[in-house]
């Protein structure tokens, strides 16, 4: 068994990242959002070696919940140090797993948090992820800079740096390569060759990838300044109307899901909610709007969790 940890630290020389596995931080300045934090999966693995289209990695040929490094299975572990990066005041800092990553767009992870205070932030993300299947743990940490003391100075900011000395290859693409090639072995002393096939080159998929790894070199900085090579993607936040037309769908969605299940739920001040979160729309004023439709959102889903003597639960709902 093994577990993922990434920690934050917010310092006088800026923010600085500890991380393992596929659990992700995210930096929301402006407009923009920033993962500051490489996945620790075999798919990101393959694409850093030049092995996989994006397209290719958004279609799920390769498994997603692969990861090549984690906390637990081995007594030692490379840790991914990541910063110092820019802190300024308020920026909105995300620690999150990828049952919350894996459900809600980064874009909209960077609406979300430009719209609503932390706490609320938090509960929309995890009631969003849970209402689109939530299959896996969700956890949010948000972090919101409101003290200048805290900041670095002005003409610090964040930048997509690539470079870095050499990594070591990585002990869970050794085993996976290992049992790969194990198995095509045995699949092929049962005269099973397609299978052996298959077997066989996701084993050399992922020798090679851990062998580009190790050559290509990876996340410290070349500046004796900097640990780490991130941010690692950066999105502009874009507009906010297609997340409120979501929610909209959301909330009726869980209202026939009301009626059916006969859930007590108090509808005029979440209509009156949703008839204002609209014409905030129509006025352009795009995150006043996905912060109204968030809290009826938050609320409804409060209201289904106290049911009595109903399934209703965070991840009980089919919408």
């Amino acid at each position: 068994m093994g577990t993922t940890c990434s920690v934050l630290s917010l310092l006088p020389e800026g923010a600085l990242v500890a991380h393992v596995g596929d659990s992700r931080v995210y930096q929301v300045h402006g407009d923009q959002i920033y993962q500051l934090t490489f996945d620790h999966s075999l798919v990101w693995e393959m694409q850093a070696a030049g092995e996989l289209t994006e397209e290719t990695a958004r279609s799920g040929a390769i498994p997603k919940n692969v990861i090549t490094r984690s906390l637990g299975p081995n007594a030692g572990v490379q840790v991914d140090l990541e910063g110092p990066y820019p802190i300024r005041q308020g920026d909105c800092f995300l620690l999150c797993s990828d049952g919350l990553s894996g459900q809600v767009s980064d874009e909209e992870l960077a609406i979300i948090m430009k719209a609503l205070p932390p706490d609320e932030a938090s509960q929309l993300m995890i009631d969003l992820s849970n209402l689109r299947g939530g299959p896996d743990n969700i956890t949010a940490t948000i972090v919101r800079v409101v003290d200048s003391a805290i900041c670095s100075p002005a003409d610090s900011k964040a930048s997509l740096r690539r470079s870095g000395p050499r990594r070591k290859f990585s002990p869970a693409l050794a085993i996976v390569s290992t049992v790969c090639f194990c198995a095509a072995v045995l699949l092929a002393l049962t005269n099973n060759t397609p299978l052996a096939i298959v077997t066989g080159t996701l084993g050399l998929v992922s020798l090679a990838t851990g062998l580009i790894q190790v050559s290509i070199g990876a996340r410290t900085a070349s500046s004796g300044s900097n640990y780490g090579n991130g941010p690692y993607r950066q999105y502009s936040m874009r507009d906010a109307t297609h997340l409120c037309s979501q929610m909209d769908g959301t909330v009726q969605s869980l209202r026939e899901a009301a009626e059916e299940q006969g859930w007590a739920i108090e509808w005029k001040t979440l209509d009156d909610q949703l008839a204002k979160a609209k014409d905030l729309t129509a006025a352009n004023k795009h995150v006043a709007a996905v912060a109204t439709a968030g809290r009826v959102v938050i609320e409804l889903m409060k209201q289904i969790r106290k049911q009595r003597g109903s399934n209703a639960s965070d991840s009980a709902v089919d919408l």
